[in-house]
């Protein structure tokens, strides 16, 4: 396909657009398409190595902070939903936080009591 869109690009000027995408079988929203998708493999690619900036100076940071991080030093909008794709195509690796340890939490008799109130139970009906 990247193949017609060359082609197509290459003799537009000297036949029309109409008669190029008509000889290869190529429709027109076709070539708009991928005209579009190869201007945004750039900006993945730019953005992408602003990415991998952030991880390096800030490597416990997760996408939300990498957004935030871009967006602050150089004013790249980027939505957290394509941020996390590129993060997967990429196969960028985000450190990932342990579960804490967990404690066990209630009223145990040998803490003293912080409001120092005396409860009685109540009288059983």
């Amino acid at each position: 396909m990247s193949d017609k869109v060359e082609l197509v690009e290459k003799h537009k000027d000297k036949y029309g657009l109409n008669m190029c995408c008509r000889a290869l079988g190529l429709s027109k929203g076709t070539l708009a398409y991928r005209r579009g998708r190869a201007s945004c493999s750039q900006a993945d690619a730019q953005l992408k190595a602003e990415i991998v900036t952030t991880i390096r100076r800030h490597p416990d940071y997760g996408y939300r902070r990498i957004k935030e991080d871009i967006k602050a030093r150089t004013g790249i909008v980027v939505n957290h939903k394509r941020l996390r794709k590129l993060l997967s195509t990429y196969g960028v690796k985000l450190a990932s936080s342990s579960a804490k340890a967990w404690q066990e939490s209630g009223i145990e008799a040998d803490k003293p009591s912080r409001t120092r109130r005396q409860f009685s139970p109540a009288p059983h009906r």
